[in-house]
């Protein structure tokens, strides 16, 4: 089976689906990676194609904006041949193709049959000596010699062969002299670009650990400019073919790398995060390992019908499915859940911010208290913040408004009197001008996503309970 990409006219390269799971994104890890036009679309692991028995099924990977089959979403379906992927509203096409060999090698005929005209025209350096082998064999067979005839033809194809060695053995030499030639180039330039990353690598470690104690603002706004000065000439080594091509992956399976991952998806593309950030991931990690672990148990069992259904729900409002668990981080997944300062539900929603996104609040009636109802409103809350407080596809700073509310988010970026960096997460993280119980609110959410991603990566097991109907507890 095939994929032929039918996003561009012109050049509809083909790839081979050569794995029994083969999946389609932007990480490095896919087996098919998305860059290039139309990328923005692409989720990290978007999709894959998996084979089962003789059948090929195409599944959605939670993606951010869906998985189209034949311009309609879909979670899961059969593909047959000539169906149409796309990966997004927007996003890159292809074209699901089963063929026969004769069709998938077409390329490599037509390549063989130019081979062959080449040979047609030296034909003429090899005629004599084919016409000489024929002449003799002919001749011992007139005089009953049929046994001379193998020892001639062999004698001719010795020839033949010698002759096609010499005249390629220069050829061949030269060949090999080049591919050695860029083999060292590539060997050098890859070693060069390597070793100026590990370099600027350190001078950012360095840069991030006086940051972290630094207290004067115009010590920290110079200290944050060399961490941006250093970022861009490490995103400019990255962009380089040969580094591309010549990199060894070695935090593949790292949760540095699933952060950065999680966070390119979110729009937070930042290519040093503040070590706190990773610390903070990495604590809430152990915490829902050990103390808090009922609640992520909960989230990946029992709850887990409705939570798939609220990914539904925020993939309805072309929001990140994997958002749904900050219901976690805000409540526990209890619809019952109450707080001293009077937030109820799954989404502790103040009185007046649900009425203002539609719930009813009153005596008779707390709308907050209905799981399936609060998600709507909760879902239509999160994409207003993100209107208001995302800078290009960046949500990062819309989750610090709704722990902190968007009154005081609005109240601290006023206090940065560059109206770029207001809405620069990662700047007003390191200069910590967001509250603390904000500046872990966001890593609790990250790590949070990251063990529902994989949770037997974490120690989890999840089963699979029979579904709810919809708008049940969790």
């Amino acid at each position: 089976a095939w994929l032929q990409n039918v996003t561009a006219d012109g050049a509809q390269p083909r790839t081979p689906i050569s794995a029994p799971v083969f999946v389609l994104g932007r990480t490095g890890s896919c087996d098919l990676v998305i860059d290039g036009e139309g990328s923005a679309f692409v989720s990290g692991r978007h999709c894959e194609i998996t084979r089962r028995e003789d059948q090929y099924w195409l599944i959605d990977k939670q993606s951010r904006n869906g998985t189209l089959h034949n311009s309609e979403s879909i979670e899961e379906v059969a593909l047959q041949s000539g169906d149409i992927i796309q990966l997004g509203k927007n996003g890159p096409r292809f074209r699901f193709l089963i063929t026969d060999f004769s069709d998938h090698n077409a390329g490599e005929t037509l390549q063989f049959q130019t081979g062959q005209t080449k040979a047609v025209k030296d034909r003429s350096k090899t005629a004599a000596l084919v016409q000489v082998a024929v002449h003799k064999a002919r001749e011992a067979r007139d005089f009953s010699q049929s046994g001379q005839t193998h020892i001639i033809m062999a004698d001719v194809v010795r020839a033949l062969i010698d002759k096609h060695h010499r005249r390629h053995r220069i050829t061949l030499l030269t060949a090999g002299f080049l591919l050695l030639s860029v083999c060292a180039f590539f060997f050098f330039t890859v070693r060069k670009l390597n070793s100026a990353k590990d370099r600027i690598d350190a001078q950012l470690t360095q840069l991030e650990i006086q940051l972290a104690k630094a207290d004067d603002p115009d010590e920290m706004e110079k200290l944050i400019q060399q961490i941006n000065d250093y970022q861009r000439r490490a995103m400019q080594i990255q962009r380089n073919l040969l580094y591309e091509l010549g990199k060894r992956d070695q935090e593949a399976d790292t949760i540095e790398s699933e952060i950065k991952s999680l966070l390119k998806e979110f729009g937070a593309n930042e290519y040093s995060i503040p070590p706190e950030f990773h610390q903070q991931v990495r604590y809430y990690i152990s915490r829902y390992k050990g103390p808090d672990r009922e609640h992520m148990e909960n989230a990946l069992t029992d709850a887990q019908p409705f939570l798939m259904e609220m990914k539904a729900i925020f993939k309805e409002q072309n929001l990140p499915p994997d958002l749904a668990y900050m219901a976690l981080v805000e409540s526990g997944l209890k619809h019952q859940a109450r707080s001293e300062a009077g937030a109820v539900g799954l989404w502790q929603f103040l009185p007046a911010t649900a009425r203002a996104y539609g719930l009813k609040v009153n005596k008779q009636q707390d709308d907050r208290l209905d799981p399936k109802l609060a998600t709507y409103a909760a879902s239509r809350y999160i994409r207003d913040l993100i209107l208001e407080f995302g800078t290009g596809s960046s949500i990062m700073l819309a989750l610090a408004a709704y722990n902190l509310g968007p009154t005081r988010v609005r109240g601290e970026i006023r206090k940065v009197s560059d109206p770029i960096k207001q809405r620069n997460f990662w700047y007003l993280y390191r200069i910590r001008a967001l509250p603390e119980e904000t500046r872990e609110y966001v890593p609790k959410i990250i790590a949070v996503i990251l063990i529902g991603r994989a949770p037997d990566r974490f120690g989890f097991q999840p089963s699979s309970p029979a579904p709810s109907a919809p708008g049940a507890s969790p």
